[in-house]
C-alpha cells in the first residue's frame, strides 16, 4: 500500500524535535544534557509518526476487510488519510472503518503505558522512561482529539455512519 508523506511533515518533525528537545523534556526531566533531550525529541517525534501510520493503515485494512478498494496513504501538516477509492457500502462498515483508526490508537496508548509503567519499575534510564510516558500521553491525546463528533475527524465518521443508518430505519 503506498503511503506518500508530503513535505509538511518534514516541517512538523522539525518543529516537534525542536519544541521537545528544546523545552518540554528538559523542562520535565531536569538534569538531562542537551544533546539527550535532542536524542529523545528525535525518537519520539519518529515514534509518533509511526503511530499516526498505524492509527491510518488500521482504516486502510478494515477497509480492505469490507471490500473498498484504498488508492495509499497520504501523511500532510493535520495527520494523514486513507483514501478509499470506493464508497462505504453500508453505514455499518463505514463505522468501522472509522473505528478502526482509533482502535489501533487505543492499543498503542495501552501498550506504551504499560511499558512506561514496566520501564519506571525496572528503574529505565530516565530517557527512557520520558519517551515512553511522552508516547503514552500523545496517543491518548490523539484518540480523544480523534473521537470529536466532527467531519473530517473519526469521530464525525462514526457519527455520520449512525445517522445514516438511522435515518435509513427511519425511512424503511
Amino acid at each position: 500500500m503506498p503511503i506518500r508523506i508530503g513535505w509538511s511533515w518534514f516541517l512538523i518533525a522539525a518543529l516537534l524535535v525542536w519544541s521537545l528537545g528544546g523545552d518540554l523534556f528538559p523542562r520535565n526531566f531536569i538534569g538531562i544534557s542537551t544533546s539527550t533531550a535532542y536524542a529523545m525529541a528525535a525518537v519520539a517525534t519518529v515514534a509518533f509518526f509511526a503511530s499516526v501510520v498505524a492509527h491510518e493503515l488500521g482504516h486502510a485494512f478494515r477497509a480492505q476487510a469490507e471490500g473498498v478498494r484504498i488508492e495509499g496513504i497520504s501523511l500532510w501538516l493535520f495527520g494523514g488519510v486513507a483514501q478509499l477509492i470506493d464508497p462505504f457500502p453500508t453505514p455499518a462498515a463505514e463505522l468501522r472503518i472509522a473505528a478502526a483508526g482509533p482502535a489501533v490508537t487505543a492499543l498503542i496508548a495501552a501498550a506504551l503505558g504499560a511499558l512506561a509503567a514496566g520501564a519506571t519499575r525496572l528503574g529505565a534510564p530516565l530517557a527512557v522512561r520520558g519517551v515512553l510516558d511522552y508516547l503514552a500521553v500523545i496517543n491518548v491525546a490523539l484518540l480523544v482529539f480523534n473521537l470529536i463528533p466532527a467531519l473530517p475527524l473519526d469521530g464525525g465518521r462514526m457519527l455520520h455512519a449512525l445517522l445514516w443508518r438511522f435515518r435509513n430505519e427511519a425511512v424503511a
